[in-house]
């Protein structure tokens, strides 16, 4: 009923309060500081502590799923055995020091036998076709010297034993 009338122990009349001139602990017993900043410090610190342990103990899985089609941007580079085989023996291991001209490898030599074996029956038929050449050449007699020195050497460099030609 009588709110409109100051508390004279609370108020000065002149607006300030009654603590305004007291000595530092005293003051602060009458006004006590805001607890804000002590919350904010509290709160900040607990999120630190939460973040630490969520660091050391969380974990991350970062999982990205798409559908697509991966397409080169340059043309592409096909790469392909020089001979191809089945290995055998593999001579070297990981990570050791290998020297120019030292085997590697040991390629399966089936594949390359029978080959080599076709190859050479068919080198015979053309030496053959080639004597026949000389044959009919040496009763013309137009360069039948080079065109044996020729047969001969491509023969040998192939390991081929070539027919002795008919006698001209």
């Amino acid at each position: 009923m009588f709110g409109f009338i100051r508390d004279a122990r609370k108020e000065h009349p002149e607006g300030r309060s009654r603590g305004d001139f007291l000595p530092g602990p005293l003051r602060v017993l009458e006004h006590p500081p805001s607890p804000l900043p002590r919350r904010l410090l509290y709160w900040t610190l607990a999120l630190l502590v939460l973040s630490s342990l969520w660091l050391v103990f969380g974990r991350l899985d970062i999982v990205a799923v798409a559908e697509g089609k991966l397409a080169p941007r340059t043309s592409l580079k096909i790469v392909q055995p020089a001979d191809a085989g089945t290995v055998v023996e593999i001579a070297v291991g990981e990570g050791e020091m290998v020297l120019p001209g030292q085997v590697l490898l040991r390629l399966d030599s089936g594949v390359h036998e029978a080959e080599t074996r076709a190859l050479q029956g068919e080198l015979a038929q053309h030496a053959a076709a080639y004597g026949r050449v000389l044959a009919t050449s040496a009763q013309t007699g137009n360069g039948v010297d080079e065109v044996r020195t020729e047969i001969a050497t491509l023969a040998a460099a192939h390991g081929v034993v070539l027919p002795k030609p008919a006698p001209s």
